[in-house]
């Protein structure tokens, strides 16, 4: 019976989890000169059990430091598939850069492929 709601228990661990990694963020990033809203195509993405993945992929790549909102989820429809989004901050473009390819890497590491659906700086 309890490994019927383990997902969900992750799910909410994880949860709990990036609410206390979004209180530790350095508040130093509001001061950053460039921001960008980056949205990522996740196909291979099919159960809540990879949305937490993906989460924790994001949270513990070289650049999270960079990243100040993401969130993942799955695509309505009949097929696997789901997207994440990241809001980033950071000191230049080339800054930016360094850190959407931080978030491929881990993503793929985590045993997914992603495909950046729009990256918008601001």
């Amino acid at each position: 019976l309890f490994l019927a709601f383990l997902p969900e228990l992750v799910y909410i661990f994880n949860s709990l989890a990036r609410n206390q990694w979004k209180r530790e963020k350095d508040t130093s990033l509001q001061n950053n000169a460039v921001t960008a809203t980056l949205q990522l195509a996740i196909p291979t993405m099919g159960c809540i059990a990879c949305v937490n993945k993906i989460d924790t992929s994001i949270r513990q790549c070289d650049s999270a430091t960079s990243i100040t909102q993401e969130k993942s989820w799955l695509t309505e429809g009949p097929g696997k598939g789901g997207m994440a989004e990241l809001k980033i901050s950071a000191q230049s473009t080339e800054e930016i850069d360094k850190v959407v390819q931080n978030v491929v890497i881990a993503i793929k590491n985590a045993g997914f492929e992603s495909e950046t659906e729009s990256l918008q700086i601001d």
